[in-house]
């Protein structure tokens, strides 16, 4: 039977990761017939920093998010929920507990590793009270354990992010400059790593090698404007900032790059798109070891996990070192990164249909 599904998290704008996924499904259930309800609570902006406005914009939205809720007359409708992972974590509660009280089908999918890393009293609270009447979805297998290691056992299923990446189907080239060049795309702020990612740069230029930083996505944040035309001052065109891209676009910036510097140190973080997204080029990641990362990049020297609490720029400039040593193999190699994620992307397919016939039925 296919019936109607409220989603309940953050859609466009702003377009951040999680709300395009989100808007994904909605269209996904929509071109299979069903009636969907887009309850957004997200706030206005895709600062890290919160402010008062943005709250105060929160709460009027998760009690919009309430009264749809209440006045859907219909006990069939099934609400998706994407519980927040941070204060938001009080309307997720909210919300998820008045659909079970409903009697509705329940679908939590879990996209942040906040109340993974550390147990949280009113997550706790909030999973035993549903735990019978909500089926759990969790980005890996670890992020399920993990989850469950801190709040017992649920019913659930796994449904990776790969399939929300767009596959190409350009030929696979290798960068020809003989510079290496580094690559980070994100919302451009401490939170993300902007910080660390221009102190590799540094660090690189500084041991003598030759090497070029592209950089893309909104800046969030004044400090980084003015890091960046420092760099820009002193290394001139070997600093390029690129605004935010999208579509094909977003893809040759990525085909251009040796390596993908993703330094992240935001708390929430958990299976992140960019990561899939420089895998589906054939690009090399040093990352930070965060939420799903180790996992998704469980694939030998391709990639570098900088533990927690590590220096990320030494260890990323300890990795270019080796990358610039084996230059033409590294850049060989980009089809077997591609291959990764192909595997990763086939996988999450199957598991994201079946995603979909649960809540269309």
């Amino acid at each position: 039977m296919v019936g109607k599904v409220q989603i309940v998290g953050a859609f466009p704008p702003p377009l951040g990761g999680a709300a395009k996924n989100n808007e994904i499904i909605a269209s996904a259930l929509e071109g299979k017939g069903a009636t969907v309800e887009r309850l957004s609570i997200s706030g206005s902006g895709l600062a890290h920093r919160r402010t008062l406005t943005h709250h105060i914009q929160r709460l009027g939205k998760n009690a919009a998010a309430l009264l749809a809720l209440v006045r859907e007359p219909s006990r069939a409708t099934h609400v998706y929920i994407i519980p927040d992972g941070g204060l938001g974590l009080a309307y997720s509660a909210v919300l998820w507990s008045v659909a079970v009280l409903l009697g509705r089908e329940v679908t939590a999918h879990h996209r942040t590793y906040l109340y993974l890393d550390r147990r949280t009293p009113l997550m706790a609270a909030v999973a035993s009270f549903t735990r019978r009447k909500t089926h759990h979805v969790f980005l890996s297998a670890g992020m399920r354990q993990a989850f469950e290691k801190q709040y017992g056992a649920v019913v659930g299923s796994v449904v990776g992010n790969a399939t929300f990446v767009e596959q190409h189907v350009i030929p696979v080239a290798t960068p020809i400059s003989p510079a290496l060049v580094l690559g980070h795309l994100s919302n451009l702020c401490r939170d993300k790593g902007f910080f660390d990612v221009a102190r590799t740069f540094e660090m690189a230029r500084e041991s003598g090698r030759r090497v070029i930083l592209q950089l893309a996505g909104p800046i969030l944040e004044p400090e980084v404007e003015t890091v960046l035309a420092n760099l820009a001052q002193r290394f001139g065109d070997d600093i390029q900032y690129l605004g935010p891209l999208h579509g094909l676009e977003k893809y040759n910036f990525y085909m251009g790059l040796d390596v993908f510097l993703f330094p992240t140190r935001f708390a929430q973080e958990a299976q992140p798109n960019v990561i899939f997204e420089a895998m589906s080029a054939g690009v090399h990641i040093v990352a930070s070891e965060r939420g799903c990362i180790a996992e998704m990049l469980d694939c030998g020297r391709l990639a570098k996990v900088v533990p927690r609490g590590a220096d990320f720029s030494a260890a990323a400039a300890e990795y270019l070192e080796d990358y610039e040593a084996h230059l033409s193999t590294r850049r060989q190699e980009r089809r077997c990164i591609i291959d990764h994620f192909h595997a990763a992307r086939g996988t999450s397919e199957i598991q994201y249909k079946q995603l979909l016939s649960r809540l269309l039925s």
